[in-house]
């Protein structure tokens, strides 16, 4: 169960995260279909899960599912452009598929993306201005192989 925080703690070490209800935007791409990969079964119910967290926790919100990859790779260009980065304190996505060896998330059509060259670059200090100087967290819950 997510409570509603009582105080805000302040300290050097701690990342301010300024006032207002909106801490940040969160983006859940949720690939549990493929075309000849196995159903991740289960798999919303991991995102039902986030989706309440994330919220609870002053966060808007936004879930993709099975995309491809052309559409992961647009969704992900749109959301390191999304002009709502500006007011919002802190950047989370959250990608939930299969996966390969090397770092490589499997798209709905069986095809893999690249976390560092397609996903991670997308968010640096150069192509996302937007979230320079703020905290951008990545979660991947995919396998690396067989294994």
């Amino acid at each position: 169960k997510v409570e509603h925080a009582t105080k805000v703690i302040k300290d050097k070490n701690i990342y301010p995260i300024g006032p207002g209800v909106l801490r940040g935007q969160v983006l859940i791409i949720n690939n549990e279909n493929f075309q000849q990969l196995a159903t991740r079964t289960g798999s919303q119910v991991d995102v039902a899960n986030l989706k309440t967290l994330f919220t609870k926790l002053g966060f808007l919100v936004d879930v993709k599912e099975n995309l491809t990859k052309r559409e992961t790779l647009e969704v992900l260009m749109d959301f390191s452009q999304n002009k709502g980065h500006i007011t919002g304190h802190v950047m989370i996505l959250v990608v939930l598929s299969h996966g390969e060896k090397g770092g490589k998330i499997i798209t709905h059509d069986d095809k893999n993306v690249d976390i560092n060259v397609d996903i991670l670059r997308n968010f640096n200090n150069e192509n996302c201005p937007y979230l320079r100087g703020k905290p951008k967290v990545f979660l991947f819950q995919a396998c690396q192989g067989d294994e």
